[in-house]
């Protein structure tokens, strides 16, 4: 998420194949903030419902109604593959705790020759 200079927060919550309503937001939102602008989201516990994915985004509670919190996002989605017999696959591989917006970290559970 990418906020102008600002001291208010968004309250986040994303989900595949449902849409959060309001009481989901309020008790398993992620509060996003300027220092704080990632939301961690794993696809790979959800490989099966990747078809669609629904983000529900509010303002933070210290927000006033009248008030505007202007926002962007952008979305990734990383997978981590190695060539195998004339093919790319994903098998034994999954994206790392270490990865960042420059950089994947990939964990394979064998070696590549």
């Amino acid at each position: 998420f990418n906020f102008p200079p600002t001291n208010s927060t968004l309250r986040v919550y994303a989900l595949p194949k449902f849409r959060p309503d309001y009481e989901m937001m309020r008790s398993q939102s992620i509060n996003i903030t300027e220092l704080s602008p990632t939301y961690p989201f794993d696809m790979q516990n959800h490989e099966d419902e990747a078809d669609s994915l629904f983000i529900g985004i509010l303002p933070g509670l210290e927000v006033d109604v009248d008030q505007t919190v202007p926002y962007s996002f952008e979305m990734s989605s990383i997978l981590c593959q190695y060539w195998a017999n004339g093919q790319w696959s994903s098998v034994g591989c999954e994206v790392g705790p270490s990865t960042e917006d420059k950089e994947i970290h990939c964990q394979c559970s064998h070696s590549s020759i």
